[in-house]
């Protein structure tokens, strides 16, 4: 009894706290991060290379320069890891389309599998997916306004109409309860400069980049009053047991 009412004095000064968990930060491990393009339309004229792997790529279109087919490419990060909390942002990967001018067969829409294995406190949590829906408007360089509704020749439409990219993640997260510590892993999208953006212009003739962004957020679950109610009892119950001896 007299262990048990030591454990259940600890765990009150932890309820006193209002928390139940880890105090300390706790690192958030994230590896074998791979992905693969599927769902892939038109279904024909299209190259898938790399699948299933840290860089898949697709390719399109007939060449109109040197630069060759326009295409997307995604590249994981290395396996790496954080201390959570605080609560932060993290790069998993960067995707790429490659906007050369071509002619014939172009993209019109794909989805990315990402596949990440995720441990906390060394604790292997299994491997997470997570799917992205692709739209691809490969817009006719010579336009004038162009797509975007700017004049071609400025801005992004420097060297010809920008194609538009429309990326749909559908707020995915995760939820993990570790150690009386709940650790949520949201997926923000992509990252184009300081933004969050869903749809992104890119340029004409040039390689144009976006980062893949997820959150880590750290909120310690509370003791159930119920819990601290039994506790009181047993430790009430201990006490109790101590006089009756004295006596």
């Amino acid at each position: 009894m007299r262990i048990f009412s030591k454990l259940a004095t600890s765990v009150l000064c932890a309820a006193s706290l209002g928390v139940f968990g880890a105090a300390l930060a706790t690192p958030v491990s994230f590896s074998n991060i791979t992905a693969s393009w599927t769902d892939i339309s038109p279904a024909t004229g299209i190259t898938i290379s790399n699948n299933n792997s840290a860089n898949p790529s697709m390719r399109w279109g007939t060449p109109a320069t040197n630069a060759g087919q326009s295409g997307y490419d995604f590249l994981a990060a290395g396996d790496f890891s954080v201390n959570a909390p605080p609560n932060q942002q993290v790069t998993l990967g960067t995707f790429s389309h490659l906007n050369n001018p071509i002619t014939g067969t172009s993209l019109s829409s794909a989805t990315l599998n990402v596949a990440i294995d995720i441990a906390i406190n060394g604790v292997d949590q299994g491997s997470r997916n997570f799917m992205f829906d692709f739209s691809h408007f490969e817009t006719p360089n010579n336009a004038n306004p162009c797509a975007n509704g700017g004049a071609n020749g400025s801005g992004v439409n420097v060297n010809g109409c920008a194609d538009l990219v429309t990326v749909t993640n559908n707020n995915l997260s995760e939820d993990f309860l570790v150690d009386g510590v709940l650790y949520t892993i949201a997926i923000l999208g992509f990252k184009v400069g300081d933004d969050i953006v869903s749809t992104f212009e890119t340029i004409e003739r040039m390689t144009n980049n976006a980062v893949l962004i997820a959150t880590i957020t750290v909120a310690e679950v509370p003791i159930p009053g119920a819990l601290i109610l039994m506790l009181s009892g047993v430790m009430g119950l201990g006490f109790a047991g101590r006089t009756k001896k004295k006596a």
